[in-house]
């Protein structure tokens, strides 16, 4: 067992006598780092049941600012503090359960490697404990190792998954959850580019009617709900909801922060500024993501082309063409 890369690369690193203890393999070691290169330097990172200190020790070798080792077994840590000499590295080493450890804990980390004996169910509930217990940072990873996919756990979502071996190594974030609003009189292909990018970044998507009194639609909200349901059916990262009332209350009663708006033109941009500066001064965690569209159809456009008589074939998904035929024809109940 060896550090793949960084300052270190190349140091041997001490093991475990005999087959009882399994490390991560070199190769899904290397293959983590890879993927986590961008985000190790200068990170926090926590090596919870640390065995040998293997994953701790190759994130400082790449420039992580501070480790924490965690194992409940004294030869475990006694072992990562040999290591950490060997490699000339100080970092704090604790002798503690996982779930004791992040019960008390109350550090912020990036990156959290979870790699405990297969066998041990502490893996699952050590995950659940670093969400609620909100140790992640916004942006933060578990790095979690197992003999099969992470199988899911409230306010978590993996995001990348690799097989190396018997081990699957499973990405995990906080779900980062987005809202998209609008009055969707009706969605338009405009519409639908910027949840298809939204989508790319985002393990939910609220996408919300907002009730707007100051205008008159051309379809009920029955309709425009109706609509959103078709085009969205089936996908799983999707929300269609319907609210009367002000969007940041919306987003304070769902835990999200962030608010995708789709981007035209610069009398766009000027526009969702102010609203930014005005949603942002009652809630200041709110984050606007500004989604440049090369689509510039609106809904206004779009009601004037139903209103002329106009194909719509192409400024509307395919799902709300169907369901405009169906008003057209009758076929729609009255709402």
């Amino acid at each position: 067992m060896r550090v793949i890369g960084g300052k270190h690369r190349g140091a041997v690193l001490y093991e475990f006598k005999g087959q009882a203890i399994r490390p991560t393999s070199d190769r899904a070691k290397e293959a983590v780092f890879n993927i986590l290169q961008f985000s190790v330097k200068g990170s926090k990172c926590l090596d919870l049941c640390c065995g040998t200190g293997s994953l701790g020790i190759e994130a400082l070798s790449r420039g992580a600012a501070e480790v924490t080792f965690a194992d409940n077994a004294r030869e475990s840590v006694e072992l990562t503090k040999k290591n950490l000499a060997k490699t000339g590295e100080r970092a704090e080493v604790i002798l503690s359960d996982a779930l004791v450890f992040l019960g008390r804990c109350r550090k912020k980390f990036d990156i959290v490697f979870i790699d405990p004996p297969y066998a041990d169910d502490v893996s699952v509930k050590a995950v659940e404990l670093i969400v609620k217990n909100d140790l992640l940072t916004d942006n933060g990873v578990i790095v979690f190792e197992r003999d099969k996919p992470f199988g899911g756990a409230a306010g978590a979502s993996v995001f990348d998954l690799r097989k190396y071996g018997k081990a699957y190594i499973s990405l995990i974030r906080k779900t980062k959850k987005c809202l998209f609003a609008g009055t969707f009189d009706p969605f338009t292909t405009g519409h639908a580019e910027v949840v298809k990018a939204a989508l790319k970044k985002y393990d939910l998507l609220y996408v919300v009617i907002m009730k707007n009194d100051k205008k008159v639609p051309m379809f009920s909200l029955s309709d425009r709900m109706e609509m959103l349901k078709k085009i969205f059916y089936g996908n799983e990262k999707v929300i269609v909801d319907l609210w009367d009332g002000y969007l940041i209350d919306y987003m304070k009663n769902h835990g999200i922060i962030y608010n995708a708006r789709g981007i035209r033109n610069a009398e766009d941009v000027a526009y969702e500024k102010i609203m930014e500066e005005y949603n942002t001064a009652r809630y200041p965690e709110m984050k606007y993501d500004y989604i440049t569209t090369e689509c510039g159809i609106s809904s206004t456009y779009v009601r004037e082309a139903i209103a002329t008589g106009k194909n719509t074939e192409g400024l509307v998904p395919y799902a709300v063409s169907e369901y405009l035929r169906q008003i057209q024809n009758g076929k729609t109940e009255d709402k």
